[in-house]
């Protein structure tokens, strides 16, 4: 993998290896300077109502924007960069669904990542980022992000590391169509063997759960310090009449 380049004034696109992660989506990630959100002229953002948000939550935001920005040019959408909706998700395009993530990394790079879709492809997309959690962290959380079954299994600091990012990728994807909160203990674990994570709905999501929704996600290790989750649900061939 290339060495992170580190965040300057201007965001710096990062080489997010595309193809190895997914197909059905298309993926921008940009590095950042936490510090410095006049670095992107996103002119429709100055109506957003960032104003009062600290430097570092408007870089985040903006940087977010940024990616989508480009998605959105690619797939040669002439609309507004999205704003947030009621939930905090993007309020995406009429056709389109997507996802947004972003992290800081121990020198205090930020890493921005964002995908975007047709909705005759994918229902729903998620995506986390996550820097390798201290082990110290990874004992403490553990049993707060864990359903019991999965603790045997799952003991090392970056397999706790890569479980919690893609709940969050699970919950980012199905929070929307299901309206509600997912608790961690709904999602449990069953066959870990990199990238691919294997997993059972419990509780409450094993109810309500679309049956068309994979029991799966992938994860990427982008270095041996950052791991980035997916969870995508597929539009399956006769739910789009072919």
């Amino acid at each position: 993998m290339k060495a992170l380049p580190a965040a300057a004034e201007r965001p710096c696109v990062w080489p997010l290896p595309l193809k190895q992660i997914t197909t059905h989506a298309r993926l921008m990630a940009c590095c950042f300077n936490s510090q410095q959100p006049e670095a992107f002229d996103i002119p429709e953002c100055r109506q957003h109502g960032l104003e009062t948000w600290v430097p570092r939550r408007q870089a985040e935001y903006l940087a977010g924007r940024w990616c989508l920005q480009q998605l959105l040019t690619h797939a040669g959408l002439r609309v507004p960069v999205p704003r947030r909706s009621a939930s905090g998700a993007p309020d995406w395009p009429a056709g389109w669904t997507g996802a947004l993530t972003h992290t800081h990394l121990p020198d205090g790079t930020g890493l921005a990542v964002a995908a975007l879709a047709p909705v005759t492809v994918l229902h729903a997309i998620g995506l986390d980022l996550e820097p390798l959690i201290a082990d110290k962290t990874a004992r403490r959380i553990q049993r707060s992000i864990l359903h019991p079954d999965e603790q045997p299994q799952i003991q090392t600091a970056a397999d706790i590391t890569a479980v919690f990012s893609l709940k969050e990728s699970i919950y980012k994807t199905l929070q929307t169509p299901l309206q509600r909160f997912i608790a961690f203990d709904e999602v449990s674990v069953s066959h870990l063997a990199l990238p691919r994570i294997d997993f059972e709905p419990r509780g409450a999501l094993a109810q309500d759960m679309p049956t068309t929704a994979p029991r799966h996600g992938q994860i990427h290790w982008l270095g041996s310090e950052l791991c980035l989750s997916l969870y995508q649900w597929p539009v399956q061939p006769t739910e789009s009449g072919v």
